[in-house]
């Protein structure tokens, strides 16, 4: 478990050659990276689905996945809806089910999914679950290179800098800047 006693964290990974970084809200929590987890290698998948209201449009959606990854509609009590239901979309695999949008829809009526195309985007995927071991992200990934920080703060081997856009700080990497200032002071003395 990642984080413990901390209020939240942040998951730095690079995909495809890019620094990218994601807050998680809540900690403690746990992350893993796996080529071929149960659920298969990650991607994007893409349904069409129809609505009982006839005055509700039907539509697409995108959204990350993995290809063994099963999505479905469950619908949970509420009032002011078409049928007394809001429709929360859910993916399922061996390993967990997760919430992967809360009230898709609340004046539709029951949604039926038309097609499901699943498109593989890498050969890895990151997987966060929160301390129950629910799945609250997927996200595809091109490779396992990750790192964790809690709080406010940068994670193992990264120097905090302050700037003054939001967050307010930024995480850089002490060991490039180490090698620069080597390499600068290298060339200042002529070596």
């Amino acid at each position: 478990m990642a984080c413990e006693g901390a209020k939240k964290g942040k998951v730095s990974f690079i995909d495809k050659g890019t620094a990218k970084e994601i807050a998680i809200p809540i900690a403690p929590f746990f992350v893993s990276c796996s080529p071929t987890s149960t659920c298969g290698v990650s991607g994007i998948r893409q349904i069409n689905y129809s609505c009982s209201n006839p005055i509700a449009p039907n539509g697409v959606y995108s959204f990350s996945s993995f290809k063994n990854e099963s999505v479905f509609f469950k619908a949970v009590a509420s009032s002011g809806t078409y049928d007394g239901n809001q429709y929360d979309f859910w993916g399922s695999c061996p390993d967990g089910q997760r919430e992967i949008r809360n009230s898709f829809s609340r004046g539709s009526g029951a949604i039926t999914i038309i097609s499901n195309v699943f498109t593989s985007g890498g050969n890895s995927g990151l997987i966060i679950k929160d301390a129950n071991n629910n799945i609250l992200l997927t996200i595809p990934v091109s490779e396992c290179n990750y790192q964790i920080s809690c709080g406010d703060e940068c994670p193992e081997g990264f120097c905090k800098c302050i700037i003054p856009e939001y967050p307010g700080y930024c995480c850089l990497d002490c060991t490039a800047i180490a090698a620069s200032i080597r390499e600068i002071t290298n060339s200042l003395r002529g070596k």
